[in-house]
C-alpha cells in the first residue's frame, strides 16, 4: 500500500491559495463582490507567502506592525529584479488590492455594486497579478 506524501508546510500556503481562489469564484459568481474581494486577495497573499518561503526570503511578520503592507514591500524588493518591466508594473499594484480587501472587510459601504465595477477596479488587477505570482511559484 502506498502512503500519500503530505504536502511540506509552505505548500500548505499554495493550498490555501487554492481554496480562497475557488472560494472567491463562487463569491463573484453569487455577486458576493466585497467577500469575492477579500477571498481573491488572500489567494494573493498566501500564494506570495509560500514563493517567499519557497525562494528563501520570508521573513515571520511582527504582530504590532502593519503585517501585510510590510510583507508586500518586502516581496516586492525581492522579486522586481526577477521580473519583465511590465509585470512590475502589475505587481506593483499588489498594495492597491490589499486597500481594497480592506475597504469590503471594514468598511460599511461596499466596494463595488455591479460586475462592471467589481471588474474594473479589482478583478482585472488580480488576474494579471496572479498570473505573475504563478510564473513564479514554478
Amino acid at each position: 500500500m502506498l502512503k500519500t506524501q503530505k504536502p511540506s508546510k509552505s505548500e500548505n500556503f499554495l493550498k490555501k491559495s487554492r481554496e480562497n481562489f475557488d472560494t472567491g469564484n463562487w463569491a463573484e459568481a453569487s455577486g458576493y463582490y466585497n467577500a469575492a474581494v477579500s477571498r481573491y486577495y488572500y489567494c494573493l497573499y498566501e500564494k506570495a507567502i509560500y514563493i517567499a518561503k519557497a525562494k528563501g526570503f520570508y521573513k515571520p511578520p511582527e504582530l504590532d506592525k502593519g503585517t501585510h503592507n510590510i510583507f508586500i514591500e518586502n516581496f516586492q524588493k525581492n522579486v522586481f529584479d526577477k521580473l519583465e518591466p511590465d509585470d512590475v508594473t502589475w505587481l506593483s499594484k499588489f498594495s492597491g488590492l490589499k486597500k481594497c480587501r480592506v475597504k469590503a472587510d471594514y468598511f460599511e459601504e461596499s466596494c463595488f455594486t455591479d460586475k462592471q465595477q467589481f471588474n474594473l477596479g479589482f478583478k482585472y488587477f488580480f488576474t494579471e497579478i496572479n498570473r505573475i505570482l504563478d510564473k513564479l511559484a514554478c
